[in-house]
């Protein structure tokens, strides 16, 4: 939680003062990103310099550092072009996984001032309030969250998975922000959320806050999570996950 403060800070300082580039096709970075990945990891090596450190903005294709005992997951902006455009929402994510799985989280909304955090066993919590999700069994009752890769084409398979649960849902959200999407899950303001385009940083520190506060997680065809290759659907209620999970495997694969 400090660490995200800290990133958070330096996101402040920088916002409507930078330069966006574009690192691939429709992926916007900017100086904020950098400067924010930068004195989190600091903060974090000072205190548990024996512990493998994986973010976004720095060589993250060596996902074997999940599997090691300790490992920080740092997205020090997510939602960086809502940040750029001066657009709400936006985060800085910080997850800790133990041999392979996210054992505490932190997501920092610098704008709303909300802390979202957890660790295993001892819940989820918006600053000091415990999150709980809805009690929704149906999805066609179920407001849910969706997030798409910068680069996604019409043949995906996800923006099929999209047509097909736009038909079954009361709607969808892209809110540009997979972590607070999640956050919002957990506490009860969107009844899902399911993804197939999105990174390990993205999501890690959210599937702990979740889990704690009582959500389904998976992947997108029911299976247990993979962190290195995270296609997720979080849903308030096991019934609720049953149907969702259910109707994303329904969907084919794209020709």
């Amino acid at each position: 939680m400090e660490a995200a403060r800290v990133g958070g800070e330096v996101l402040e300082r920088w916002r409507g003062k930078f330069n966006a580039r574009e690192k691939s096709p429709g992926d916007l970075v900017t100086e904020a990103d950098f400067e924010a990945q930068q004195a989190i990891q600091q903060f974090l090596e000072r205190r548990t310099p024996e512990f493998a450190f994986l973010a976004e903005e720095a060589d993250a294709s060596d996902l074997s550092r999940l599997q090691g005992e300790y490992c920080w997951i740092v997205d020090p902006l997510d939602g960086t072009v809502n940040y750029a455009y001066g657009l709400a929402p936006y985060a800085v994510s910080i997850g800790l996984a133990k041999n392979g799985r996210v054992i505490a989280g932190a997501i920092w909304d610098p704008l709303l001032q909300e802390m979202f955090s957890a660790a295993v066993g001892e819940g989820a919590f918006c600053n000091d309030r415990r999150l709980k999700p809805t009690a929704c069994t149906e999805l066609n009752q179920a407001l849910v969250g969706v997030g798409f890769a910068p680069q996604i084409t019409r043949k995906h398979r996800q923006i099929q998975q999209f047509l097909t649960v736009l038909e079954d849902c009361r709607g969808i959200r892209r809110l540009g922000s997979a972590a607070l999407t999640i956050c919002y899950v957990a506490d009860g303001r969107l009844d899902g959320f399911w993804t197939e385009t999105v990174k390990t940083w993205d999501v890690a520190a959210g599937i702990v806050i979740a889990e704690e506060a009582g959500a389904s997680v998976s992947r997108t065809d029911g299976q247990p999570l993979d962190l290195a290759d995270p296609k997720i659907v979080i849903s308030a209620t096991p019934a609720l996950h049953e149907r969702f999970v259910e109707l994303l495997r329904s969907v084919p694969a794209a020709p």
